[in-house]
């Protein structure tokens, strides 16, 4: 008897630890229906957009011309992504945290191929302005060696992916970012 008794139990707790907890409610329901209560949806802020990206024409190319370089930077594509953040210390204050990658070709003319002293000058910019078109912030991300990545028939392929934060007042939310190469009195001359 006690052996029959041993058998069922162990049966019993195989189908009970088998189940799970639902379908054991559910297996000794009895009609009786419960009064649900129903959570209301989460109200979302509006969600803000990214800001303007803007790429002037005069500063999409940069030419570099001396004795024994001579390459051209063409910004091909900028793609960005923006996490707006409130300051805790300061409500009239808010973050916004923008990553992007900048996709650029490199026309390298010389026979040689580029190294890190002929890339010393290109700087892509980054730029907040204002509604006005006053500069409030200005950040200038340099273009290394490194950053090259593809080499056919002289045109090098650049990524060049950043994240910055910038602070603003809620009064001056509007603004645009630029985005464009740094150049030097001798480029702006030339074009």
């Amino acid at each position: 008897m006690k052996e029959i008794y041993i058998i069922f139990l162990i049966i019993l707790s195989i189908f009970l630890s088998s189940c799970s907890s639902n379908k054991f409610q559910n297996f000794f329901d009895f009609g009786y229906e419960e009064d649900i209560v129903q959570k209301s949806p989460v109200v979302n802020e509006s969600k803000k957009n990214c800001p303007k990206t803007i790429i002037p024409k005069e500063t999409s190319e940069y030419s570099k011309k001396s004795y024994d370089t001579v390459y051209i930077a063409k910004i091909k594509k900028i793609k960005s992504s923006c996490i707006f953040n409130t300051l805790k210390n300061n409500s009239d204050k808010e973050q916004i945290l923008i990553s992007f990658q900048a996709q650029i070709e490199l026309l390298n003319k010389n026979k040689l191929p580029l190294n890190k002293i002929s890339l010393k000058q290109l700087n892509l910019y980054i730029a907040m302005v204002n509604d006005q078109g006053n500069v409030v912030a200005k950040l200038l991300a340099p273009i290394v060696y490194k950053d090259l990545k593809d080499n056919k028939n002289n045109v090098y392929k650049v990524l060049k992916t950043k994240k910055f934060k910038y602070n603003y007042n809620k009064s001056n939310e509007n603004f645009s970012i630029y985005y464009g190469f740094q150049q030097n009195s001798k480029n702006l001359s030339r074009n």
